[in-house]
């Protein structure tokens, strides 16, 4: 088993991937979603590039793929990550922020 970023793993030949971090905001990274600071022409060409490093890295498994993702943290964590956040809501008093799943994953089913 390889561990690595994405980048660095594509290529291999490794029997098992487990891909870690697949939430919105790490993978894609959270200027994918920032219409503020990135065009849709680019947002396209990211994606494009996104879903070639996904099916690159995915498809290199000889026998198993497995893929994780949180879907709650701390709003202080999401900020610093720049993650993207879907809603916020109060858990034990702290708030906290749902992050939605990777829209890579969408491309494994």
């Amino acid at each position: 088993m390889c561990v690595g970023p994405t980048a660095c793993l594509c290529g291999l030949d490794p029997a098992d991937v487990l891909v870690c971090g697949m939430a919105n905001g790490l993978f894609p990274g959270g200027e994918y979603f920032d219409l503020t600071t990135i065009t849709p022409e680019k947002q396209a060409k990211r994606h494009d590039l996104l879903r070639r490093t996904f099916y690159l890295l995915a498809c290199s498994a000889r026998s198993t793929q497995a893929f994780s993702r949180f879907t709650h943290v701390d709003m202080q964590t999401a900020y610093r990550l720049k993650l993207k956040i879907d809603r916020i809501g109060l858990k034990n008093g702290e708030q906290v922020a749902t992050i939605g799943e990777s829209e890579m994953l969408a491309l494994a089913r």
